[in-house]
């Protein structure tokens, strides 16, 4: 046996006796963990290592409450360190496209999609090579700026009616931080529209082996519907996912300009997502105080009708989505039921990579909602349970905001 090996071999830790890896979730604060390991030369292609091994080892974690799945191993590189390291020479040859075909291509499509549009304020936000703006400017669009860390570094004046990033979050160091940044330069009555790959429907199965987790190219943040919802709820903006059309999805306030709102049309149909969460200090009888765990607020419910008064909606699908951290015994969310102005609909457990999970629901309502209750089995004492000296009693934990 090679000797340096086998030194290795014989100082690695008893199984079990390392603890667990942990990081602090960028976007809910969530416990993130190990996830997977790629090596720094991982690209996106077919063949990911046919530059070969760089010997660098890069782990990424995943929120088990958010999902969002990132590296933190370039998070104190700067603008100087990313462009020496990964925008170099050499980033044509793990991303061909980036310097022509695929910003024509984008402004191809935005160009039809966006029709009434040509004369709002649009930023093209992570420009890259600027490509993007010529072309819709070529194609009738009057008034398309960029902006980008490090082609385009000096961020532009006054707020825009769409701002449009495209392939560009999964470039982001701090996505949140960002995201937030990005909203303060929007108009009221505009819009966010953000061209992403999420996360496929079986990437426990295949983790690292997705093909968009690639650090050769940037990519260090990763991201679900999920992700993109509780981001739009800190920002104060509507997610919406469009199906027919994979990897477009809007943010905006409640009021969207009639000819932005017509151009997202285009897009597909639309699905609006709604997050309930514990009310964090409202004491009316459903639920106990507010509590912590790695950093998440919840309230465990106090009875077994858990009701959310909303503005009236109508929009087509919509997904009810209520996330929870703990149950007070296992199968105590799966009996639980939804109800839309007092009329109940299917509902199912969606259950995360640890601790808690979601109960959700797709409707198409032909009403307006303005009433979501959550009808849940009867609440149990810890002590009639197990013991415990803790006579309230429980059902979920639902989350909450602090």
């Amino acid at each position: 046996m090679n000797e340096e090996i086998r030194n290795k071999l014989s100082n690695l830790p008893v199984l079990g006796s390392v603890p667990l890896i942990y990081k602090k979730c960028k976007i809910c604060g969530g416990e993130s963990r190990l996830f997977d390991v790629v090596d720094f030369n991982k690209f996106c292609s077919p063949d990911p290592y046919a530059y070969g091994m760089s010997g660098i080892s890069v782990p990424y974690y995943r929120c088990g409450f958010c999902d969002f799945t990132f590296t933190d191993m370039i998070d104190d590189w700067t603008i100087d360190d990313i462009s020496c390291y990964i925008y170099n020479r050499d980033y044509i040859k793990v991303d061909p496209e980036y310097a022509g075909p695929r910003p024509v291509r984008t402004a191809e499509f935005m160009s039809h999609a966006l029709v009434g549009c040509e004369d709002l304020r649009i930023l093209d936000y992570g420009s890259g090579s600027g490509i993007f703006s010529g072309e819709m400017e070529r194609l009738g669009f009057r008034f398309v700026e960029n902006y980008d860390p490090f082609s385009s570094p000096y961020r532009p004046a006054g707020l825009f009616d769409i701002i449009i990033l495209s392939e560009v979050m999964e470039h982001v160091q701090n996505p949140l931080e960002t995201f937030l940044s990005i909203k303060e330069m929007l108009n009221d009555g505009g819009a966010i529209i953000i061209g992403q790959n999420l996360q496929p429907d079986n990437i426990l199965e295949i983790r690292g082996n997705w093909w968009y987790i690639a650090p050769r190219n940037g990519h260090i943040s990763t991201y679900s519907q999920t992700t993109f919802s509780i981001m739009a709820h800190k920002a104060g903006l509507i997610f919406m996912d469009y199906k027919c059309n994979s990897g477009n999805y809007s943010f905006s306030r409640a009021c969207v300009r009639d000819e932005i709102a017509n151009a997202l049309k285009s897009f597909g149909s639309p699905v609006r997502i709604v997050r309930l969460r514990a009310d964090a200090f409202s004491d009316c009888g459903q639920y106990h105080g507010l509590e912590s765990s790695d950093g998440k607020g919840f309230r465990w419910t106090a009875r077994s009708e858990i009701s959310w008064s909303l503005d009236p909606f109508t929009s087509g699908r919509t997904l009810i989505d209520i996330p929870f951290l703990m149950e007070i015994e296992s199968g105590f969310a799966e009996k639980c039921t939804v109800q839309l102005n007092g009329q109940a609909i299917a509902a199912k457990v969606r259950s995360t990579s640890l601790s808690g999970g979601s109960i959700v629901a797709a409707i198409e309502p032909s009403e307006r909602i303005c009433n979501i209750s959550l009808i849940t089995p009867a609440p149990i004492s810890p002590r009639s349970k197990c013991g415990t000296p803790d006579d309230r009693l429980l059902g979920l934990a639902i989350v909450a905001d602090m």
